[in-house]
């Protein structure tokens, strides 16, 4: 079949075409008795009958031939399936007092029996998670829509008209403000000489902020650690973030040569284990009446 195209090709007379391709089918046609011709009226001819007579010795081709009006019929679907929705103006909120009709489950069981479907853990893990995003599915189209997101909605339509319950997405004003809190890092701080630089940059620039004198001096690591745990917004730093928490169970359990233990110093300390007589008629001159303070 290749080559009846090739004897087709008549799109340029000279004999570049065939010297550029070595293609013999594509030589130029010059007598009556040309090989090319001889192919087209014989070969290619005989190509025909002998698919002809291998069709008619299957009668099950003939057969389907037949079934489907030798597939040039089309089969009658009907007219395409529209939907028109109503104006925006028309749609209503709702919430907790609106009401609604007696929706009952045993309507949805109904309605998707028709379908040969029934509801199912899909369904329902959607509605719990609050996970429904927009339906492409082709059984989600036309007056006999059943995809698991359909099932998504006739559940909370259930739900909603048994007790109410409305389950949406949390949205961003529903949460508190964290502006004032710092976030933590997750991440792995990179050292300043491990950044992608070009080698001529790199080799004339200093990373280090420090003073010459200042740096890679001993113990310098525990210096600056020490000196943002003790700042009295040292709890607030975000390069605090980077150490890990003391393990206070160490601390109290470790050899020390303190007078008091830590917890004991703090109980003392806020007037839980000890206090004075001065202290105790300070703190009840100060909630003196506080109860009926409203």
């Amino acid at each position: 079949m290749n080559k009846f195209f090739m004897c087709l090709n008549v799109r340029n007379t000279s004999k570049l075409e065939k010297q550029r391709s070595r293609n013999e089918n594509l030589n130029q046609y010059r007598d009556d008795n040309d090989e090319l011709l001889q192919y087209l009226t014989g070969e290619f001819l005989r190509y025909f009958d002998d698919w002809k007579t291998s069709v008619e010795n299957r009668p099950e081709l003939l057969e389907a031939f037949d079934r489907n009006q030798d597939f040039g019929g089309q089969e009658d679907l009907g007219e395409d399936f529209s939907m028109s929705l109503p104006e925006l103006s028309k749609y209503k909120d709702m919430n907790t007092e609106t009401e609604f009709v007696d929706f009952k489950i045993g309507a949805v069981e109904t309605y998707l029996e028709q379908m040969d479907k029934s509801l199912d853990c899909d369904a329902t893990n959607l509605y719990k998670e609050k996970f429904l995003n927009q339906c492409e599915c082709a059984a989600g189209m036309g007056p006999n829509a059943h995809c698991k997101h359909v099932c998504y909605v006739l559940i909370a339509l259930y739900y909603f008209s048994s007790n109410g319950e409305i389950v949406t997405e949390e949205t961003c004003t529903q949460r508190l403000q964290t502006f004032h809190k710092s976030k933590r890092f997750k991440g792995s701080p990179i050292k300043a000489c491990d950044l992608s630089v070009s080698a001529v940059r790199a080799s004339n620039v200093n990373f280090d902020p420090r003073p010459r004198a200042s740096q890679n001096t001993s113990n310098y690591q525990n210096y600056f650690r020490n000196i943002c745990l003790n700042h009295k917004y040292g709890s607030t730093l975000p390069i605090v973030q980077l150490y890990p928490p003391a393990n206070m169970y160490g601390v109290v359990t470790d050899h020390d040569y303190f007078e008091f233990h830590p917890e004991d110093k703090w109980l003392s300390e806020n007037c839980i284990s000890t206090i004075t007589d001065e202290e105790i008629s300070k703190i009840e001159s100060f909630t003196s009446g506080q109860a009926k303070k409203s």
